[in-house]
């Protein structure tokens, strides 16, 4: 099952949506009861613009474990790329209150946070910043978080005024 969720990141990266979920379909034919994969496909789809196949994708992950929250998290994945990020957050918010120290839902927090564009220093920001952290400390591997943590480590330096600034290598 990692190596399709790996051809599924690939797929991500490059940009090659369908052909991700053509693999993740063929996963699904070997392993019908792996949640992770509905979840994959599901971002997959939400990449494009299939909201209805990816949320009924994330619901099914839902179903098959109950006890992960990465369906409902990926709903709110859902939400931000159909333009409604305050619903997005709202969702993924709602989650974390349960399960504070869900790197995935983390991650989505911060993410919706830094597509608002807040300004570095603001409480936002600061959210933002140690959500994406927070995400990073949990799960090393989630290659979103490191992304989202460094981008907001980039804008916190710009906006130091230069004399604060740490001399660089």
């Amino acid at each position: 099952m990692n190596l399709y969720l790996d051809f599924a990141n690939v797929s991500i990266d490059h940009q090659s949506y369908q052909v991700g979920v053509d693999m993740i379909n063929a996963g699904l034919e070997a392993e019908p009861k792996a949640a992770e994969l509905y979840v994959a496909r599901g971002i997959l789809y939400v990449q494009l613009a299939q909201y209805d196949q990816a949320e009924s994708d994330f619901a099914k992950a839902d179903a098959i474990d109950p006890n992960q929250s990465i369906g409902s998290a990926a709903e709110g994945l859902a939400a931000v790329q159909k333009n409604d990020p305050e619903h997005a957050l709202a969702t993924v918010q709602s989650k974390l209150a349960n399960k504070p120290k869900d790197a995935f839902l983390l991650y989505l927090q911060a993410d919706i946070l830094t597509q608002r564009g807040p300004e570095p220093g603001s409480p936002e920001f600061r959210q933002a910043t140690e959500s994406a952290k927070k995400a990073v400390a949990l799960r090393p591997s989630l290659a979103a978080a490191h992304d989202v943590w460094q981008n907001s480590s980039c804008r916190r330096e710009r906006a130091m005024p230069p004399s604060t600034r740490v001399a660089g290598p």
